[in-house]
């Protein structure tokens, strides 16, 4: 297999063509009423002949794989969002979310790779010259798609407290879940303040940091964080994330590349492409028609022996939960019981293709 050297800059041209499209379209669709942008969806889709497969780097696989990654965040993804979210809902939702999805995973033997904010192994932090984590370095103020940070500190939100008493910014309780399941799940790593780790948002400095104190923070439940999954899936510091160890990224830059295999990003380091996410934006979908779409991914990583990576928020409403997300999980029992795809976590994707 060649390496491919993967760098986001590479993208840079075709991601502008992409994003100025697609502000286009969205335009025109947000004026559309619900019905007629979900009709508009599904022409759409059909049309451009999606889920859109890539052989590039392929290797001849048994059977098809099936992925999933999940973005643990609790309170963290949502203090600077633009969609003004309250993240102390949001997280007393993910709380919620996470005990019932995690039952569902170890009921069907479904192991995913659970992405998680550094902080969220904590047990407690403590403000220190009245700034809590006050040697960590601090990102400038920046906006971008989904975030606005110009006011006050990174940390202003966190509470100096515990899990006991601020459960929606510390989570070892639910680590521990994770470890004791049945299932083989797989920790990988999220960042440890939710930040940027886009080059024009990040420094360095604040990466190394960033990725210290998220081993430093899973060492003493005995977790060597492998996998890599971008807050707001803003790629960069591909060679850090080498540097610490990491083996395999959630990586999204080229839509035409919903269905593929992994590619190389560094000389140790892997990249594999998102398929599609679970979570919706806007109320109103039709959850069949959801569901339908998540299953033809899967078909089309069947029919070509290739790999789909679905992704999702713990977060995700109940109704999503038991409508579509739960349902899905069945379709690929059932797909795994007729011997046609793997269910495997991103480090074990890692080391199934870094043989070849």
């Amino acid at each position: 297999m060649k390496e491919s050297g993967i760098q986001f800059s590479d993208f840079r041209p075709l991601y502008s063509v992409k994003k100025m499209l697609k502000k286009i379209y969205n335009s025109f669709r947000d004026k559309l009423p619900i019905r007629s942008k979900i009709a508009l969806s599904r022409i759409v889709f059909r049309f451009a002949n999606k889920p859109f497969y890539d052989p590039s780097n392929r290797i001849e696989l048994d059977k098809s794989i099936v992925t999933i990654s999940a973005d643990f965040e609790l309170a963290w993804a949502w203090r600077y969002s633009k969609r003004q979210i309250d993240p102390i809902e949001m997280a007393r939702q993910e709380r919620e979310g996470f005990n019932i999805i995690l039952s569902k995973l170890n009921e069907l033997d479904i192991p995913i790779t659970w992405a998680t904010v550094g902080h969220l192994f904590l047990d407690e932090c403590k403000c220190e010259n009245g700034k809590a984590h006050s040697s960590m370095p601090r990102p400038d103020y920046f906006e971008n798609e989904f975030w606005k940070f110009d006011k006050g500190d990174w940390y202003d939100i966190d509470p100096c407290g515990n899990y006991k008493s601020n459960p929606e910014f510390y989570a070892p309780d639910l680590i521990e879940k994770i470890l004791n399941s049945k299932t083989n799940h797989e920790i990988g790593c999220h960042s440890f303040s939710h930040c940027s780790f886009d080059e024009r948002h990040s420094t360095p400095d604040l990466i190394e940091a960033e990725l210290y104190e998220c081993q430093k923070a899973a060492d003493r439940f005995g977790i060597k964080l492998q996998s890599f999954v971008f807050p707001g899936n803003f790629h960069g510091n591909f060679n850090l994330l080498e540097k610490y160890g990491y083996k395999i990224i959630r990586y999204k830059s080229n839509e035409m590349k919903e269905i593929g295999f992994p590619e190389k990003v560094t000389n140790n380091l892997y990249a594999i492409h998102d398929s599609i996410a679970f979570d919706l934006a806007e109320e109103g979908w039709d959850f069949n028609y959801i569901l339908w779409k998540l299953k033809k991914y899967v078909d089309k990583a069947i029919e070509k022996k290739a790999i789909a990576h679905f992704w999702f928020h713990p977060s995700i409403e109940y109704e999503q939960i038991t409508s579509f997300l739960f349902p899905f999980l069945e379709y690929i029992k059932k797909q795994r019981e007729d011997g046609k795809l793997d269910v495997l976590t991103m480090k074990q994707i890692y080391k199934l293709y870094s043989y070849y």
